[in-house]
């Protein structure tokens, strides 16, 4: 399995997916001993779940001997807004679990000060490891009972791996591992800078597919813009033309029926339709001034008013029908 793979696999779950990586390679450059899995955790519900984890040692600072303390440090999915939670890893035959320590609860579990006051905006992995270290070099939770024979070494194709060591490390062997690491992770940081810089391609190549479509649009509705100006000037010529003709004649000799005109069935339609509700409205005054003189009984102004309502509701009706057609038709050119 690649890195790239193993990442990918391993933040599929997580909702910040970018700080859970960043804060983890941080952790693991600044603390070498402690190696990167995604290990079983059981869950209070007993149910076992599969989450990124800090496996390995802490080094604790002691006046004659420096203690390795194995520790698991489990990040559960919703990290960093949720603490970690933090396990002593005695390895059998080897240590011993001292009693009495204010900072472990139960069988194995670390409770600190800086986990309990965990704060996501603040708070990190490096600090947290940092904590441990200087809490347990004052009293360390673990006893050695045996000094082991094998320690972990990072290993690029399977992740980590277990090796034993029979000798001391030379200065050239512990210089080869320091650069071959640092290589391994400059591979990393440019495997996914072109992975970045594809994402940002593919970005692009959308945002210019939209911008063409936008600029396709414009020319549309330019078009159209300019199909009505001509339109408005043409009619705006034809209507200075007429002024000019007959600004010398009076208007009692103009017929405004002659003039105002319809162009389309549906302008048509519309001012009959306004012609009418016009009438019914003078009609409904009408007979309101009759009944009040008396010229007609209630029962015969009941009748007709009953009439005219219906007749007036089925004019609106048909008048908003007209309306909406005449906008829909127009929104074609908007």
């Amino acid at each position: 399995m690649s890195l790239i793979q193993f990442w990918n696999q391993a933040l599929q779950k997580y909702t910040n997916k970018n700080e859970v990586k960043i804060q983890i390679d941080e952790a693991a450059i600044t603390y070498p001993d402690l190696f990167t899995k995604i290990s079983p955790f059981r869950l209070t519900n007993g149910m076992v779940e599969n989450y990124i984890s800090l496996i390995g040692e802490i080094v604790l600072k002691q006046p004659n001997d420096n203690v390795r303390v194995p520790i698991g440090i489990y990040l559960f999915n919703s990290y960093p807004q949720q603490a970690p939670s933090v396990y002593l890893l005695p390895k059998q035959g080897i240590h011993t679990i001292k009693t009495g320590n204010p900072f472990i609860k139960g069988r194995s579990t670390i409770v600190i000060p800086y986990l309990m006051n965990w704060k996501p905006l603040d708070n990190n992995l490096t600090d947290l490891i940092q904590n441990l270290i200087n809490l347990f070099s004052r009293n360390p939770p673990i006893v050695v009972v045996k000094k082991e024979t094998s320690s972990l070494n990072y290993n690029q194709n399977n992740n980590f791996k277990q090796m034993e060591t029979t000798k001391p490390k030379t200065k050239k062997e512990l210089l080869i591992e320091k650069i071959k690491k640092r290589l391994i992770e400059l591979n990393e940081e440019n495997e996914k800078i072109i992975e970045e810089l594809s994402s940002e391609q593919l970005q692009l190549e959308k945002n210019e597919e939209s911008i063409s479509s936008g600029i396709q649009s414009l020319q549309l509705q330019t078009n159209n813009y300019n199909i009505l100006s001509e339109k408005v000037e043409t009619q705006d010529k034809i209507l200075s033309e007429w002024l000019e003709t007959n600004k010398s004649q009076s208007l009692e000799n103009i017929n405004l029926d002659e003039i105002l005109m319809p162009i389309d069935i549906l302008s048509k339609q519309m001012l009959e339709l306004s012609a009418k509700g016009c009438a019914i409205d003078d009609t409904g005054y009408y007979l309101n001034k009759l009944l009040q003189n008396g010229t007609i009984s209630t029962s015969d102004y009941l009748k007709k008013i009953r009439s005219l309502s219906s007749e007036e509701f089925i004019t609106i009706e048909l008048a908003g029908k007209v309306y909406r057609t005449q906008k829909q038709a127009l929104s074609i050119f908007y």
